[in-house]
């Protein structure tokens, strides 16, 4: 078998692999066709047999009491979730008082910081008033 017969085989098999992926084409050139359930059958071949369908369920008729039974037990459930939601929340709001008395805590101690500095300052600059710099100095060459 040479390389050309080797591509046409290859291309064959790979143009029935798509065709099947794609599930459109029919009658190629080997003469299968890709029409039933993803099997290759022959061109002209009956179709395969129907699949039996399980029998339909019978529905479960519905009464008062059985209505009242499934709201009690979601109401129930949502209840306990409520619980557990305000229990969450007492939890975060204590941690969100902590953290604010802290971060109030925190803006106080800087304030007062604030407050010291600007106090140092005001001191400075008035020592700076009262102690003459070196430009101010009184020279020693006095007139008199």
């Amino acid at each position: 078998m040479n390389i050309g017969d080797m591509w046409k085989q290859a291309h064959k098999a790979a143009g029935a692999t798509m065709a099947s992926l794609h599930g459109g084409c029919s009658d190629f050139s080997d003469g299968t066709s890709d029409e039933g359930e993803g099997s290759f059958m022959p061109a002209g071949a009956p179709p395969p047999p129907e699949r039996p369908q399980p029998p339909a369920p019978t529905p479960t008729p519905v009464t008062m009491e059985a209505i009242r039974e499934l709201m009690t037990t979601h109401h129930g459930k949502i209840s306990a979730e409520v619980a557990t939601i305000r229990e969450d929340l007492k939890g975060l709001s204590a941690r969100l008082g902590i953290m604010e008395y802290t971060s109030n805590s925190q803006i106080e101690e800087l304030q007062a910081a604030v407050h010291d500095l600007k106090q140092h300052d005001f001191e400075l600059q008035c020592l700076l008033l009262v102690v003459p710099t070196r430009n101010e100095q009184p020279s020693n060459t006095g007139s008199g």
